[in-house]
């Protein structure tokens, strides 16, 4: 597996009895056309998606794909004919970009990381504040590969990651090639946000929830193949929620704690209801990139759900870092439970508005002032 560019099952967490039915699926040859795996970011949807796409294209299967025949050679190789990847890219300038384009960065990153976030592939396309998408050139591309002959094996394979960045142009262009796709082509796409398909793509495609890793699975497998030690893997394990890349980045360091840190900064500065802290706030938000403010938006929803299992008490299933858990308690101290269902909504249409390029420290201060008037005046 280490070797490996595109993992087999044995070289995922994914849950077992879910990697059972695939492995079901492929060797009774009931594979439907389109299946969408949903899953957390970094987690392991993706990992699973590409190991079933090794197991179908595989000329001598068993529970899992051989791992010596030809196709899963050039599957090791990134050099399959009969297996095609699409993903979300920036815009170059006058012209539609598509993952095409982008092979040799997209196939280098999952070589170094068979596990990597939406922002780590941001990092790569280097767009600043643009907005990935699938665009309407690649609609063009897929109609055009799945209307040619299978090289080798009886089927195709195209893996969609992350369609919910579709554009609606191409959605629309691929909803006849999804509903009735040329004999052999098959369909796995991993969304790491199905409520932001359209429904049109979603209906479309038989769903496949991938759980977390659970967590015991999960600090057996960071003690075993990392340097830490019990009590951090435990940790790093149990504030990882299920997620093998958030937790080895926990280990490593490289967590968003930055993000985590401020969206309690947030909270705290809306209880100071005082204008000029809203405006230094928002100041602030706006010298950040929209990737990270849009983290930061995430980061904030999360605290609130912490915030409302602390105050029930159960301490149990807090997901933050101790040293911050004493100013969490006390910003939670602060907020009604009824007002916990307003404050998630005012920061969903935040992350609506800053999604759709609105002004950072207009959305950052009025989001404070709105959340304010649901935190009682101490």
């Amino acid at each position: 597996m280490a070797n490996r560019l595109l993992p087999d099952y044995a070289g995922t967490l994914a849950d077992r009895g879910l990697i059972a039915q695939l492995s079901s699926i492929r060797l009774r040859e009931a594979i439907p056309h389109a299946l969408l795996f949903c899953g957390d970011d970094g987690g392991e949807a993706l990992p699973l998606a590409l190991a079933f796409a090794r197991h179908i294209l595989c000329e001598d299967p068993g529970e899992d794909a051989c791992g010596h025949c030809e196709s899963c050679r050039q599957m090791d190789l990134w050099d399959n004919p009969d297996f095609y990847l699409c993903y979300p890219v920036i815009k170059a300038d006058s012209r539609e970009v598509t993952s095409e384009d982008l092979h040799k960065d997209f196939s280098s990153l999952l070589e170094s990381q068979v596990r990597f976030s939406t922002e780590d592939w941001r990092a790569v396309l280097k767009g600043g504040n643009k907005q990935p998408h699938i665009f309407v050139a690649e609609a063009d591309r897929l109609i055009h590969i799945t209307s040619l002959s299978s090289f080798k094996s009886r089927h195709q394979v195209v893996l969609i990651w992350q369609p919910e960045t579709m554009r609606e142009d191409t959605a629309n262009k691929l909803l006849k090639l999804l509903e009735e796709p040329p004999k052999g082509v098959i369909f796995l796409a991993v969304s790491h946000d199905p409520s932001r398909l359209l429904e049109t793509i979603l209906s479309r495609f038989q769903r496949i929830d991938v759980p977390p890793i659970e967590e015991d699975r999960l600090i057996d497998y960071l003690v075993s193949n990392s340097s830490a030690t019990l009590d951090q893997a435990y940790e790093a394990g149990h504030l990882a929620r299920g997620n093998l890349l958030r937790a080895m980045r926990l280990l490593e360091g490289k967590a968003q704690e930055h993000a985590t840190d401020l969206a309690l900064s947030l909270m705290e500065t809306a209880m100071q209801r005082t204008p000029k802290a809203y405006r230094e706030f928002a100041n602030q938000a706006a010298t950040l990139s929209r990737p990270e403010v849009i983290s930061l938006i995430d980061a904030t929803d999360r605290m609130l759900r912490e915030m409302l299992a602390l105050s029930y008490g159960t301490d149990d299933i807090i997901y933050t870092r101790l040293s911050i858990r004493d100013r969490i308690r006390r910003v939670s101290e602060a907020v009604p439970l009824s007002s916990y269902t307003g404050l998630m909504d005012d920061l969903s249409a935040a992350r609506m508005e800053l999604m759709q390029n609105a002004s950072i420290k207009i959305v950052f201060f009025d989001l404070l002032v709105t959340m304010a008037m649901l935190i009682p005046k101490r």
